[in-house]
């Protein structure tokens, strides 16, 4: 699945035991979409030519040059600094942050967890 996040497209996939893994949309060989491809169990394919990228974005086989090729350790993919899921939803970190985010929704905060959207925090804001 093909997902946008502050204009940067990103590929999602879960394999057959249901693991999310999640990427940079494009391959590094020639920049085509991933998203495009298909997935067989951990393993995403770029439709382009074929590279074939595990669950860590590690390459794990270049079609054109055969099963006993040496592969290029910089074939890989760009990762999220951080992908999880909680509450239904998938939550992508593009990159590190650059500072410290106060918690605005306590994960056991019972009406987060009933439902109940959308949060509303006063905290940090100034007085109006």
């Amino acid at each position: 699945m093909r997902v946008v996040l502050l204009d940067e497209p990103w590929v999602l996939w879960r394999d057959g035991e249901g693991v999310l893994t999640g990427f940079a949309d494009r391959c590094p060989h020639r920049r085509a979409p991933l998203s495009l491809g298909h997935c067989d169990g951990g393993e995403i394919s770029c439709a382009y030519h074929g590279w074939r990228f595990d669950r860590a974005g590690a390459c794990v086989e270049i079609p054109a040059l055969g099963p006993d090729a040496t592969l290029p350790p910089t074939a890989r993919l760009d990762a999220p600094a951080g992908l999880a899921e909680a509450h239904g939803m998938v939550y992508l970190a593009p990159a590190e942050p650059v500072t410290t985010v106060p918690d605005l929704v306590e994960a056991d905060d019972p009406s987060f967890m009933a439902g109940d959207l959308p949060v509303i925090t006063t905290r940090g804001r100034p007085p109006s």
